[in-house]
């Protein structure tokens, strides 16, 4: 590279030092939006200079630059520490050079624009679509960007128009809210849109139910035939927060309890070979907390010793 002094300060015999490093900076900050940085820094400080104005040239090819004319010089005062700004760059495709308007001494380094940011609507993973939350326990939010997300607008509200609004909070940079209480038996609706540097994105939408502690048993419902020695999942829906415990009942006497499981909705059950071929087997759910959060089967299913 080479320094084409334009002016300077200074007092008796001076010198100018460059080093050239490959590697990129160290705690790199940016005014705004930043660039992608390539991994090369130059260092330049002076002896009995107190400033210099001068016009830096940098050897593309030497330098190893694939698309010098998209690349612009950024520079700070003092390596490891304060805020890079970008400098007057060209490039001469000619002479293959790449060139910056130096107005003081400190760290340069090259960079090119990231991708250009779209705001796009977020995808809402939590509460699940139209589900019934615990209305004596906070309620967790969570979704996730589709691009850059910068922050996001909340709002939680106990109408489809949103114009009573429980929460409304322009300005979260995580993808987690939580929600100390909620009104209980009211449907809420929540929404969430993304702001990035390309804007404010559109609205994602969508409702729970705010409801009492409950769990439902979803699978087996009645009619199944399950055969001894084998692999079934015993599936339901709950809003709880504590364990359940899950009990297999014959007519109305509990057999066995067969777990006490994490509220997760499933559980794998290998069907007891101890067990006598019936057909009016049930599965209850209760909460290990408190038991008169339960319930049963609608209907009686099988255990059997082979299927059909």
């Amino acid at each position: 590279m080479t320094v084409r002094v334009n002016s300077y300060d200074g007092d008796g015999y001076n010198s100018l030092t460059i080093e050239r490093m490959p590697f990129a900076p160290v705690c790199p900050e940016f005014s705004g939006k930043a660039p992608r940085v390539l991994p090369v820094r130059v260092r330049i400080s002076a002896s009995a200079i107190s400033s210099m104005t001068a016009q830096l040239s940098f050897d593309a090819e030497n330098f190893g630059f694939t698309n010098p004319e998209a690349l612009t010089v950024y520079q700070r005062e003092s390596a490891d520490q304060s805020m890079f700004m970008p400098l007057e760059t060209s490039y001469n495709p000619v002479t293959k050079k790449l060139r910056a308007a130096m107005t003081g001494f400190g760290e340069f380094i090259f960079c090119f624009p990231d991708l250009e940011e779209m705001a796009y609507a977020p995808i809402l993973i939590e509460p699940q679509h139209h589900s019934f939350v615990n209305q004596q326990l906070p309620v967790s939010f969570f979704w996730t960007p589709r691009g850059f997300g910068r922050s996001y607008h909340l709002q939680v509200a106990t109408d489809a128009q949103f114009n009573t609004l429980v929460v409304d909070d322009p300005n979260v940079t995580e993808t987690r809210y939580v929600l100390e209480g909620v009104q209980p038996s009211t449907r809420h609706y929540w929404r969430v849109c993304t702001a990035n540097y390309g804007g404010t994105g559109e609205w994602s939408e969508d409702w729970f139910d705010a409801a009492p502690p409950t769990v439902q048993v979803a699978i087996p419902n009645g009619g199944e035939q399950w055969q001894r020695g084998l692999e079934y999942f015993i599936r339901w829906e709950d809003n709880l927060a504590e364990d359940v415990v899950i009990e297999l009942v014959k007519g109305d006497v509990v057999v066995k309890e067969i777990a006490k499981a994490a509220s997760i909705g499933a559980y794998q059950w290998e069907v007891d070979l101890d067990l006598e071929p019936r057909e009016d087997y049930t599965i209850r759910l209760k909460s290990a907390v408190d038991e008169a959060i339960l319930d049963v089967s609608d209907a009686p299913f099988a255990i059997i010793d082979t299927t059909n």
